[in-house]
This record gives C-alpha cells, structure tokens and sequence, in this order.
C-alpha cells in the first residue's frame, strides 16, 4: 500500500485497521481488561450480574465494520463504544462506565456527609 500510495494514506489505512497503537501496547504490557475490571467493580457493589453489553448499530461495509456497542446496568447507560469488532467496541464501552462510575463515586466521595 505504501509503495502504491504514500506514507499518509498507508497510515491511516493501518491506524484504521489497528486502532491506536499506543492504547494497544499499554493493552498488551499492563494486561489492562477494561471488561473485567468493570466486573470486578459492579460485583464488589452487588450489581455484577446486572451488567449487559447490547450491539445497539453496525455501519460501514462489511470488510470495515464498525460496531457500536453499550454497557447497560439495569437499564442505566454507563457507557458507549466503537470498534472495528463486538470486543473491541464492548471494551471501549467498558472504559466509558469505568470512567463514569469513577467520576460518580469521586463526586459522592466529596459531597458532605
């Protein structure tokens, strides 16, 4: 692609295909599992068996699908993902709950008792 293009085309086409490579490396070094991570913190709570990953759209043509996915509890929206595959759309929507309910639990943490 590179010799028949140029380097930012083959770039983005790679960047495309492989998402942020700087995400997957910290990934892959840290064994960083957003979807257990979230499992862990909603079983701690009581609320593990509540959590549900629904495939809400699909777009694009079929060799480049994206995949919307999002992370319910108890019909709560916590987070929203998009990925090149349901795994992938599914973590990102992790991160985006694990975030929320952070912030969530910072905000309660702060508030007078």
């Amino acid at each position: 692609m590179y010799l028949d293009s140029d380097y930012p085309t083959a770039r983005e086409a790679v960047l495309r295909w492989f998402g942020d490579m700087d995400e997957l490396r910290t990934e892959l070094l840290t064994g960083d599992n957003p979807k257990g991570r979230l499992q862990e913190w909603l079983a701690q709570r009581g609320m593990g068996h509540a959590l549900k990953y629904r495939l809400a759209n699909t777009s694009g043509p079929d060799h480049a699908k994206v995949f919307h996915v999002e992370a319910t509890v108890r019909d709560e929206l916590l987070g929203q993902g998009d990925g090149r595959s349901k795994k992938e759309a599914e973590e990102q929507a992790a991160r985006a709950a694990l975030a929320k309910l952070t912030e969530r639990s910072r905000a309660e943490a702060a508030q007078p008792q």
